[in-house]
């Protein structure tokens, strides 16, 4: 009774498959449906009995239909859809659609979709993407790229970041490097010729360009474009994303054989001590964070990496001279003194170059506690750290101090 019984609910999934694509009201209602029928489909035990119906040879006898639902009902939908039914037939996407099926039949719909309502059709081609795994590197930068830097420069937030979400899917799926490359360049041209439509335009772009995959060709590059911006940004949000690809590019300018070009290296040395408070923060962190992960890994500086720290490391010298001296109510806190001290009691201890700094008299002074201490000992400051990577650095600071004066701490602590 049990074998017929599977016998007959075996024999059904066609005939459900039929009824679903069959509906055309309301369609993307049924994608849930749908999706758990493949789903069922797929997993059906293997029998001896041929006659019974094999659940995967049905989807894939099924598959140009399946394809013809989701097209127009779901990724052509001029309306929104919700993102259960948009995500829904993940796993057919996955499975069953070839590069042909995409590029030929549902990419396609999808560009069309985007010029005529993007702010749905952004986060609907982004979910086709990112369960498909097809290399779509000869579709770029020709095919999706306009219409994301179309949307980038909407007035609406939500739009905006729905085209930074299709731009992540589109650029994981491009494995050509060259590609890449022409992609990030044509991405940041318009902040970097000052023709960006706002700030929040600009948060977009710098985004985006955190999404492209490091690499010798690519780093150096996007580090070189976003240099000379950085003294023109005003908006703190832009200027926070623009700093934010210091995390991957400049980490991987540090390991890289490939020179910056030779005006890049003052030009953020000069931005790392500007005048604006935002500014200073922003780089502190961002560059910090770099330089920390490069060497506190078995990865080594490069010679030209080397020579990047070398030329910022007066500059962090600065930074620490200025926290120094500033009171403990300092607004702005001291996380550039707090960057500059876990650099040059850590991986720049190492570098040659940057000896001025790691020598710095200033960082003897650190374990003062009386009458005055120091800004990194004064609960009034650290008491009060206005963000979590104020309270980080803060931390890596104590820790890089308290390990290379272990010895003298000991000895302190005996008497």
């Amino acid at each position: 009774m049990r074998n017929s019984a599977d016998h007959q609910l075996r024999d059904l999934i066609p005939q459900t498959l039929d009824l679903i694509l069959a509906k055309t009201t309301n369609a993307s209602r049924y994608s849930v449906l749908l999706g758990h029928v493949i789903g069922v489909a797929l997993r059906l035990k293997e029998t001896k009995t041929k006659q019974v119906n094999n659940g995967r040879l049905v989807i894939e006898e099924k598959k140009d239909a399946i394809a013809t639902f989701y097209s127009p009902h779901i990724l052509g939908s001029k309306t929104a859809v919700p993102r259960y039914a948009s995500t829904a037939l993940d796993e057919f996407l996955a499975e069953f659609v070839d590069f042909k099926m995409l590029t030929e039949k549902l990419l396609p719909v999808a560009e069309r979709m985007l010029l005529r309502s993007p702010e749905v059709a952004l986060e609907l081609t982004a979910d086709l993407l990112n369960a498909t795994s097809h290399d779509i590197s000869s579709l770029l930068p020709a095919k999706l790229l306009p219409a994301i830097l179309s949307a980038s420069k909407s007035s609406n937030a939500d739009t905006r970041a729905k085209s930074v979400d299709l731009f992540r899917a589109v650029i994981q799926r491009t494995s050509d490097i060259s590609v890449q490359a022409k992609v990030v360049t044509e991405v940041l041209a318009l902040p970097k010729t000052g023709k960006s439509a706002s700030a929040e335009h600009r948060v977009a772009l710098f985004t985006m360009s955190r999404w492209v995959p490091p690499s010798d060709e690519i780093s150096a590059t996007v580090i070189d474009t976003l240099v000379p911006i950085i003294g023109k940004e005003n908006n703190d949000a832009a200027l926070a994303a623009l700093a934010e690809n210091f995390g991957q590019h400049l980490t991987k300018v540090l390991i890289s054989q490939k020179a910056l070009a030779p005006t890049t290296p003052t030009t953020l040395a000069k931005e790392l001590n500007s005048a604006k408070l935002t500014t200073r923060r922003a780089l502190s962190g961002g560059i910090a964070s770099a330089i920390w992960q490069v060497g506190n890994t078995e990865t080594k500086f490069s010679p030209e990496g080397e020579k990047l720290v070398s030329a910022l490391a007066p500059a962090f010298e600065t930074n620490l001279k200025t926290a120094s001296a500033n009171p403990a109510s300092t607004p702005g806190g001291f996380l550039e003194g707090y960057t500059a001290v876990a650099l040059a009691l850590g991986p720049l201890s190492a570098i040659q170059g940057a000896a001025k700094l790691s020598n710095s008299p200033l960082l003897a002074d650190l374990l003062v506690t009386s009458p005055k201490p120091s800004f990194l000992l004064n609960d009034k400051a650290y008491g009060k750290l206005p963000t979590s990577t104020d309270r980080e650095w803060f931390s890596l600071a104590l820790i890089s101090l308290v390990t290379s004066q272990a010895t003298k701490l000991e000895n302190e602590a005996v008497r």
